[in-house]
């Protein structure tokens, strides 16, 4: 699903003055990805097994902020993903990661196009994981400032923000990037998200982006999500979280494209055991002029155990 299975090692040493120097290395292991998988590739359809997403060095210090050099999250990576709905590895707003190599089909013409849900939809969650330079500072009353200087010429910065009033949890980020040589095409992408848990168990979710193009025969593609969602214990050690989500993508592949995509989700999580329990449906429907695509129907169950 969208969580692969990691193997890494971190490390952290409190030096004197309340500095803390870290370091993080950490590989993806797949195979046979969802979001690889489609019509003609059922099986080995993850080229590479192998995928080095963590190799970093930091300093920290509580007055002082942190600074992270190597590869690691871009200061907007994520920007477009706050979710406290506890039902994110299953559904969130990067739904592509379920079944984005999913090829639509043209009943008129019994054809299966070689246009992938990925390629209609983005949320444009800023510039992702890079090789950069990255600054935070401390938390002031929930907010905080993030910026990062990435190779390829990119750069990005981003307001975060994360507070519990009472028994409510509210996190937020807004985002901006220039994407440089990762993205030549783009001249800025931007991006946000804000979720709130209520003290009933009752949780809303909404997320927004989009990206400026060097092309002037292009509409700037755009997208949205909003997801309602529901926690509750049925026993005292597990919590079940339920979820309901709709977004779209605009103009992603080409101008007036059209993505709708909904679903339910459902996650037991048993943190005595490090293990959730998943299923999940989604369905995707794609407008295009002059073509008429068969929605793609999607159904996933499973478990992620952290340890």
């Amino acid at each position: 699903i969208n969580s692969q299975t990691r193997l890494g090692l971190r490390a952290n040493v409190e030096t004197i003055h309340n500095w803390d120097i870290g370091g993080r290395i950490e590989y993806g292991i797949v195979s046979n990805a969802s979001s690889d998988v489609n019509q003609y590739n059922t099986n080995n359809a993850t080229s590479t097994n192998y995928k080095l997403r963590w190799a970093e060095v930091s300093f920290k210090n509580g007055a002082y902020g942190k600074l992270s050099l190597g590869k690691g999250s871009s200061a907007s990576d994520g920007s477009a993903e706050v979710d406290l709905s506890g039902t994110t590895v299953a559904s969130y707003s990067g739904y592509s990661d379920m079944a984005g190599s999913s090829l639509w089909y043209e009943p008129s013409i019994d054809f299966i196009s070689g246009l992938e849900i990925g390629n209609v939809f983005s949320n444009f969650d800023g510039l992702g994981r890079t090789d950069r330079i990255r600054y935070d500072t401390p938390s002031f009353g929930g907010f905080s400032l993030a910026g990062s200087a990435s190779s390829g010429d990119a750069f990005d910065g981003a307001l975060l923000y994360n507070r519990k009033f009472g028994g409510t949890k509210l996190a937020a980020a807004i985002a901006a990037a220039n994407p440089g040589d990762l993205a030549p095409d783009v001249d800025t992408r931007y991006s946000g998200s804000i979720s709130a848990l209520f003290p009933m168990g009752f949780n809303a979710t909404f997320a927004a982006g989009g990206q400026s193009l060097d092309d002037s025969d292009r509409d700037d593609p755009t997208n949205w999500f909003a997801k309602l969602g529901y926690q509750t214990k049925f026993y005292d050690s597990a919590i079940t979280s339920f979820s309901i989500d709709y977004g779209e993508s605009l103009d992603i592949a080409q101008n007036n494209d059209k993505l709708k995509s909904w679903a339910l989700a459902a996650v037991h999580n048993i943190p005595d055991w490090g293990t959730e329990l998943y299923m999940a449906y989604r369905g995707h429907k794609l407008d295009r002029d002059e073509r008429d695509f068969d929605d793609i129907h999607v159904f996933w169950t499973g478990a992620r155990v952290k340890f």
